[in-house]
């Protein structure tokens, strides 16, 4: 295991010292994998208690009235300490802190064996098991969510079960992406959502996906849920999340274009952009032209190269370029649709032909 993930299994916030001791435990763990061949005992050899976090800080101290150091403790951890023995002759002896994920981990590449204390979820109002990959698309989700404090809904990625299928959805008011669909068993299909909230789709991004494992959804609570073993907390409101459904248009016309040309060229020109608006004007006529200019400097440059097929009418449309390079980033295919109908104000689809993502345009200024 990685530092990082240690620090997230032990449930530390990031921080210099933090950081610091998990990196050594990483260490440690890189070692019992390379001698794993050649030990010939390990054991627990007792208990203690590990202090994260502890270090010196400075304080001001008022009736000095002056700043003065002292000593932060930290946060005291259970741990017990552990030995190993290999056929060479090496002796080592560690401490790791107990009942986490390292933990077990540990534990199980040393052959040690232990009674697992993870708590079952026996009551909960709501069970469905879904594939892993549904992991991959809240984290494909997860670009697309708003960071606006006011709107706490839009910074959530939605899971929108209705009938036999379920999609995952998130929106910033500017682009909208929903996924594939993917199926799903529970006995009940009766439509329904929850939101997982900011924090939670962050955890849920950084767990690594096992393909040959389904994802159970334990919903407990209007607040709570648990994906496998991971708590997960929700937010009470789906019924404030934007009526997805009604805004994404129909299209039966579009333009096929290369994935990796267009990302290339949209790169080329943005620099010269505005700023503020990163506005990147397309002129769809024969091939894809584009321009971008910053008018408060008076510079500009433009691009061009070829679609591969276009069967709706000549149009100027423009678009955010930072927003459509994240776009097109989601997609793995060499070439992508833009659905649209040649009208430069309505809102273009992309997709690979499984994924979508919803793209507003910017207004043209002659």
């Amino acid at each position: 295991m990685k530092s990082n993930e240690i620090l997230k299994a032990i449930g530390l916030p990031k921080s210099k010292y933090n950081n610091a001791h998990c990196s050594k435990l990483a260490s440690v763990y890189s070692l019992l994998k390379e001698v794993k061949g050649d030990i010939i005992s390990a054991e627990i050899v007792g208990s203690e208690e590990l202090f994260f976090g502890r270090d010196t800080e400075n304080s001001y101290d008022w009736k000095r009235g002056k700043e003065i150091k002292v000593n932060n403790e930290g946060q005291s951890i259970k741990a017990e300490k552990i030995k190993v023995v290999t056929s060479y002759g090496g002796v080592y002896s560690f401490a790791i802190p107990i009942e986490n994920a390292f933990y077990y981990s540990v534990l199980d590449l040393l052959g040690i064996s232990y009674k697992d204390t993870k708590v079952e979820i026996t009551e909960f109002k709501m069970g469905v098991i879904l594939v892993p990959e549904i992991l991959d698309d809240i984290k494909r989700a997860a670009k697309f969510v708003s960071k606006n404090d006011l709107k706490p809904q839009l910074g959530c990625v939605c899971l929108d079960f209705s009938g036999e299928c379920v999609q995952v959805v998130a929106t910033d008011a500017h682009r909208l992406y929903l996924s594939r669909k993917r199926g799903y068993e529970r006995n009940d299909k009766t439509p329904f959502k929850i939101l997982i909230s900011a924090e939670s789709v962050k955890e849920l991004c950084s767990v690594k996906v096992d393909y040959e494992s389904p994802i159970t959804i334990k919903v407990v609570d209007k607040e709570t849920a648990y994906f496998n073993d991971i708590k997960v907390s929700l937010y009470d409101g789906y019924q404030k999340f934007p009526d997805y459904k009604a805004v994404i248009p129909t299209y039966d016309t579009s333009m096929v274009f290369d994935r990796k040309a267009m990302i290339s060229n949209v790169k080329k020109v943005m620099p010269y952009s505005n700023k503020s608006t990163m506005q990147v004007n397309f002129h769809l006529n024969g091939k894809i032209e584009m321009m971008a200019e910053d008018r408060d400097f008076e510079f500009g440059t433009t691009a061009s190269f070829p679609y591969v097929s276009k069967d709706f009418q000549d149009t100027d449309i423009a678009f955010n370029g930072k927003f459509l390079v994240e776009t097109l980033g989601v997609f793995k295919s060499s070439e992508v649709s833009m659905l649209h109908n040649g009208i430069p104000t309505k809102p273009a689809i992309f997709t690979d032909g499984s994924e979508r993502v919803l793209v507003c345009p910017l207004m043209i200024k002659d």
